[in-house]
């Protein structure tokens, strides 16, 4: 699994952030204590992990602070023969979107798109290692 590109916005103590990784090779995240690494892996883990109708603690954590807006997380994926975007947003105006680019165009949402990329996960991914 390869994730190329993350974006959170309102999550946590995050407006909003795009991060871009190397397309090739490994991409070490670091930074000084505070500067949103753990909130990065966070993102991460929430968006493949939990449906956007969650209220599971992981998930209440990323709640913004003083702002009543949901949280949300953005993904351009590699899975095996996948490339996808998928978006989760969490808590206020709750929606997920698949859009499956390769190898056949797909677009879901909903539940319909959460099952689908778990169906993707567990065909490609070691999902006990994960």
């Amino acid at each position: 699994m390869r994730i190329d590109r993350i974006r959170l916005k309102n999550f946590c103590g995050v407006a909003e952030v795009e991060v871009n990784f190397a397309s090739r090779g490994v991409t070490i995240v670091h930074g000084p204590n505070e500067s949103g690494k753990s909130t990065l892996m966070l993102g991460i883990n929430v968006l493949f992990d939990h449906r956007d109708d969650s209220r599971k603690e992981e998930v209440r954590l990323t709640k913004p602070v003083n702002r009543d807006v949901g949280s949300e997380v953005e993904a351009d994926v590699e899975i095996g023969e996948y490339k996808f975007t998928y978006f989760k947003r969490f808590h206020k105006d709750k929606e997920t979107r698949l859009t499956i680019r390769v190898p056949k165009a797909e677009s879901l949402v909903g539940r319909e798109a959460h099952e689908r990329v778990r169906q993707i996960l567990d065909g490609n991914v070691d999902t006990a290692l994960w």
